[in-house]
């Protein structure tokens, strides 16, 4: 190891090793950079937002504007997916306002955290899978001293353009002498190779912020000399040092600075917190009222003479779980009175544990006196999902604040749901096949090719339902454009695969307005865990047809496996009753995972996808309490990089969130989002009818246990 790269991790210890002063824990109002990563104006730092924290914004420092969504799963890791405008430079120095978009992806990881003796500590990597032409990575230490906050650190790639540093990492392996900067414009490979390779630069700044002031001011030193830039769009600069402002609250930010010497920047976000339950549900119905038996308090009047037990309480405890909005199926007194079953619908609370808990509080209250137990089963898409056996006593004593609310949960039996809920001779049966619709708003875009600017469009969705028996449904969806500009899209596909998804322009522009679905759909369980479904009619915007699934998934387990298979033609451009000439059979085997200690929800599917091409795909998103979701998916398949087009494979970022997250009544409901374009054919997977795992997402026991504190709200 030369004298130089020993000097140049002298100064990078040094800078790292910064003691004393007081810890610093994550908190909301921090700061964006220009790429959308927690950081001062260019530089980043290895400060995180709390976890559950999705921003989205737009930042300008010119030639390059960016729109970016940056997520925060944890408070130790941010990920952010960004698209970039690089508008290339005229002969006269200025810059056109089209440009080349590029889309890419970054991630923060936190090594350390900060306490009294030393700083929090972070690695990151810029541009991870996308073109390589923000392509860095780096290694960034923070400490607070007061109001002052910290930052330094050393970066390789575009960040460490300025080499201060020899290949710091050199003496390890020849792989990191020299770093491989040729970057492709359309290309989107995951490039390891370069990770951490080249020379690199210091960086570093100090952002002196008021504890509780929304306000705070920033120096920073880059490590980018910007003479190496995409599209030879090297620029000037007439001072190294930059210097900016910025406003950060709970819900929004905003930021202006002074860079290079010469070049005013700003840029401005929006922020959600995830896992923040929301308001107050003050439109929701009160929870019926408990006393515990302590109280010396007597149950409702027993019935008059002649009447049976559950005759007289039927009507009324239906009429007090429908106050609850609860719709009641059947009711049922077993055992002399001494277990009361109810089996009820879908209700508007998300959390499970919280809709067993109104069920509880009122049977508890009207039940006949003789009566000890409740029993619960939960009914959805015509499946009996769970049933859990109550003492009565205990719900008493949680519901009425003697015991913590799970406490129920510690002595409550869990049983195998029934097969066949309907076959049972009930005290009380309601149908429940009366024709359900819905009136909600739908979001599509089209964000990410490189010849486009933003295309979205905001259309009113119809949804109708008919269950006609309790496996057997009839689904239709009518959607009318409000606002769009998907049609103006001018690219004309030049896909050498057959075009599934890339006329996207061409459905928009003679069937904005049109018939989305219409689809019979049969689903049956043939033991208490195997289950299957048989679809058919028009699935989605550009398929219909026939599709058959089955799922396996075992009882009160945390995974799932299933397999499906399609036979399915593309629709006329109209968006009505016609259909063109592409049909092909696709399928897949696809494994369901839930990692309770991370909260992660994972799924591995491999098989034969819309355009014909043969591969898996890989999707992984954060869980939170809330019922929030984040993640990220990947499509490799054998189509090769050059065929796929830009991007090289389909992969993106999504993200869904419960509107009962920001209304002050419950619903599960929600609304969501992918980021990904929509003008590529590899990869592409059918909507094919209601998939059997969403369909058995109650059948999650340890979700109940999960959620026990929301029992009794």
């Amino acid at each position: 190891m030369n004298t130089r790269r020993i000097m140049s991790w002298v100064g990078v210890a040094a800078g790292l090793a910064a003691i004393g002063g007081p810890v610093y824990a994550n908190e909301t109002n921090l700061p964006a950079n220009s790429y959308g990563n927690v950081g001062l104006m260019q530089t980043p730092t290895a400060r995180f937002t709390p976890a559950g924290s999705l921003r989205v914004g737009f930042a300008s420092a010119r030639p390059y504007d960016s729109t970016y969504f940056t997520a925060t799963p944890y408070d130790w890791l941010e990920a952010s997916f960004r698209y970039t405008k690089f508008r290339y430079s005229d002969s006269d120095g200025t810059f056109t306002r089209d440009g080349y978009l590029d889309k890419s992806f970054d991630f923060k990881l936190r090594l350390r955290e900060e306490t009294w003796f030393g700083p929090s500590l972070a690695v990151g990597v810029q541009d991870l899978g996308g073109t390589g032409l923000l392509s860095s990575e780096y290694l960034v230490a923070n400490k607070r001293f007061g109001h002052l906050d910290i930052s330094f650190g050393v970066a390789w790639g575009r960040q460490g353009a300025r080499a201060d540093l020899d290949s710091p990492l050199g003496g390890l392996s020849d792989r990191f002498e020299v770093r491989d900067n040729n970057q492709e414009e359309g290309v989107g490979d995951f490039e390891l190779g370069r990770l951490f390779a080249g020379d690199a630069a210091f960086f570093g700044g100090v952002r002196w912020a008021p504890v509780g002031s929304p306000w705070s001011f920033m120096i920073e030193r880059e490590g980018n000399d910007y003479q190496s830039e995409p599209f030879g769009n090297d620029l000037d600069v007439e001072y190294p040092v930059n210097f900016g402002v910025a406003y950060s609250k709970r819900l929004f930010g905003a930021n202006f600075g002074w860079e290079r010497g010469d070049q005013f920047v700003f840029g401005f976000r929006l922020a959600l917190d995830l896992a923040d339950p929301g308001p107050p549900k003050y439109l929701d119905p009160l929870p019926t009222p408990v006393a515990p038996p302590s109280a010396g308090l007597s149950y409702v009047a027993l019935p008059t003479e002649g009447e049976s037990v559950a005759d007289a309480r039927a009507q009324d405890i239906i009429a007090a779980l429908e106050r609850q909005n609860i719709p009641v199926i059947r009711l049922a007194f077993t055992e002399g009175d001494e277990t009361l079953i109810a089996w009820v619908g879908d209700s508007p609370y998300r959390q499970l544990a919280r809709r067993h808990g109104r069920v509880a509080r009122v049977l508890a209250v009207m039940a006949p006196e003789a009566t000890r137990y409740i029993e619960i089963a939960q009914v959805s898409h015509g499946l009996e999902q769970t049933r859990v056996r109550f003492v009565r006593d205990h719900v008493q004593l949680a519901a009425g604040g003697v015991e913590e609310p799970g406490y129920p949960l510690k002595w409550a039996s869990f049983k195998t749901p029934a097969l066949d809920p309907i076959a049972e001779d009930p005290a009380v049966h309601r149908e429940l096949f009366d024709l359900d619709w819905t009136l909600t708003p739908k979001y599509r875009q089209s964000f990410g090719d490189p010849d486009d600017s933003y295309r979205a469009g905001l259309y009113l969705a119809l949804g109708l339902t008919k269950w006609w028996t309790p496996h057997l449904s009839t689904s239709a969806v009518g959607e009318l454009a409000v606002a769009t500009n998907l049609d103006d899209i001018e690219r004309e596909s030049d896909s050498v695969l057959p075009r599934v998804r890339s006329d996207i322009a061409q459905y928009q522009r003679e069937g904005a307005d049109g018939l989305r679905q219409l689809e019979v759909n049969y689903i049956r369980p043939l033991t208490s865990e195997l289950f299957v479904r048989g679809s058919a009619g028009i699935f989605e915007e550009m398929f219909g047809g026939v599709a058959a699934e089955v799922l396996y998934r075992p009882f009160a387990e945390n995974w799932a496996v299933g397999a499906n298979i399609n036979r399915v033609k593309q629709r006329g451009f109209d968006q009505q009753f016609s259909f063109r000439d592409y049909e092909v059979t696709t399928g897949h085997v696809t494994l369901y995972h839930y990692f309770y200690p991370l909260a992660i929800e994972s799924e591995v599917s491999v098989g034969r996808y819309l355009a014909g091409d043969i591969g898996g795909t890989v999707s992984m998103a954060r869980v939170f309490d809330s019922g929030a979701r984040i993640g990220v998916f990947a499509t490799k398949t054998d189509v090769s990089s050059e065929e796929f087009g830009e991007g090289s494979f389909d992969k993106g970022f999504f993200f869904s969130i419960p509107l009962d997250l920001l209304l002050p009544k419950s619903t599960r409901l929600g609304v969501g989002a992918s980021f990904r374009p929509l003008t590529r054919d590899g990869g592409q997977k059918v909507r094919d009818g209601r998939r059997l795992y969403d369909v058995t997402q109650d059948r999650d026991y340890l979700e109940i246990v999960r959620t026990r504190h929301d029992m009794f709200d």
